[in-house]
């Protein structure tokens, strides 16, 4: 880890990379050296560049105690900045109405805030939705339990009531521990058949640094309002 990529990642204009670079670069180096100076000097202008005016004024609050006099006037200056963007009320974007849609389409400016909003479905679609869902259960339960009875029907002259029950167990042992393995299933099978994998907001900022700025701030203002409401 180098201040090179760092550096090199904020000429890009990658500033969510930057971040990531100089975040695990500061927590190997001195807090009393240049470079660590440096390292945080170059986070509060990645964090101006990205709208998080919060966590750089953080920074900037954490090198108050150095006795470098330039460091303090820079300081001086970024946090002035600093707090004007953090006092700034937020700014809307601008909604461009396409007339030719809202013409065929009548505009509910309420539509969207109603709570606890589901889709109505029909009497007679819910039966048959119902009826294919116990169908479809029962259809996979019966499996599961041929697939336990028929290796003890393989090796067991006499198919008993006990055995019956051993398979019935299984089945049901089986099912549940799918049921709590699924997750894992199909993110193994989507990785493997499909080549789906995750990606990091890093790997991401490669391809649309705007959407990761916008994510940043959707999660920061979410934490925010839920550690409010606590």
């Amino acid at each position: 880890m180098s201040l090179k990529a760092a550096k090199e990642a904020l000429l890009r204009k990658h500033y969510t990379e930057a971040i990531d670079l100089l975040l695990r670069y500061s927590q190997g180096v001195d807090r009393q050296s240049q470079k660590y100076v440096q390292a945080q000097m170059w986070l509060v202008s990645a964090y101006k560049r990205t709208g998080r005016a919060d966590k750089a004024i953080a920074i900037c609050e954490g090198l108050r105690d150095h006795p470098d006099p330039q460091l303090q006037d820079w300081l001086g200056r970024s946090l002035e900045t600093l707090q004007q963007m953090l006092a700034a009320p937020p700014s809307e974007p601008e909604v461009v109405r396409n007339e030719d849609v809202a013409a065929v389409t009548p505009s509910d400016t309420n539509r969207y805030r109603k709570g606890y909003v589901s889709l109505p479905l029909l009497e007679k679609y819910f039966y048959i939705y119902w009826a294919l869902f116990a169908l479809t259960l029962l259809l996979y339960l019966g499996l599961i339990f041929g697939l336990w009875l028929l290796p003890i029907a393989l090796f067991v002259e006499v198919l008993t009531l006990g055995w019956i029950q051993v398979a019935a167990w299984g089945a049901g042992i089986t099912s549940g521990l799918l049921f709590f393995m699924s997750p894992w299933i199909i993110d193994i099978t989507q990785r493997i058949y499909h080549r789906t994998q995750w990606l990091t907001l890093v790997d991401f900022d490669e391809y649309n640094p705007e959407a990761v700025s916008v994510i940043e701030t959707f999660c920061d203002r979410t934490i925010r309002t839920s550690l409010a409401l606590d």
